[in-house]
């Protein structure tokens, strides 16, 4: 078992780099299309392929409640639509409006120059190390990032 202080150390540690994350990345989200970054999240796990509120909601680790407030406000902001799946009519299915694919795109390139400007100044070994890391720390959990899982094939 890990000494307390090093549990500590590293739970105060992810909380600090949430908050980072959220002052580095909220303001370029708003600027981009007056997003959050879990509205951001949401976008790009639909445009990533998780398609089904459910399917999102085990995913993100969001509350069906939670979520289906999160959606609504894309969807009236008319970047997000819901269709009765076509193979299946019980069930709803999401897709990005073109208007949401293109912030999207516009969004996720903001991001990944901010994030990329941060984390530069780490030098090649130390970032690897930190992916390393995370890689390792993120297979605990068996569900795919929605964030970089491949695009799923054109339908």
């Amino acid at each position: 078992m890990l000494p307390e202080d090093a549990v500590a150390r590293f739970l105060g540690g992810l909380w600090q780099l949430n908050r980072r994350l959220k002052q580095l990345a909220e303001p370029v989200l708003a600027e981009a299309g007056e997003l959050d970054l879990q509205r951001f999240i949401l976008l790009r796990a639909v445009e990533r392929g998780l398609v089904y509120p459910k399917d999102l909601s085990a995913h993100l680790g969001i509350i069906p409640t939670q979520l289906s407030r999160l959606l609504e406000s894309l969807v009236a902001r008319g970047w997000l639509e819901r269709q009765l799946d076509p193979e299946d009519s019980r069930r709803i299915r999401l897709s990005l409006t073109p208007p949401g694919a293109a912030l999207t795109q516009q969004a996720s390139q903001a991001i990944q120059q901010v994030i990329s400007a941060h984390l530069q100044g780490m030098g090649a070994e130390r970032l690897s190390a930190l992916l390393a890391a995370i890689d390792v720390l993120a297979l605990t959990d068996s569900l795919p990032s929605p964030i970089t899982a491949p695009r799923p094939e054109s339908e």
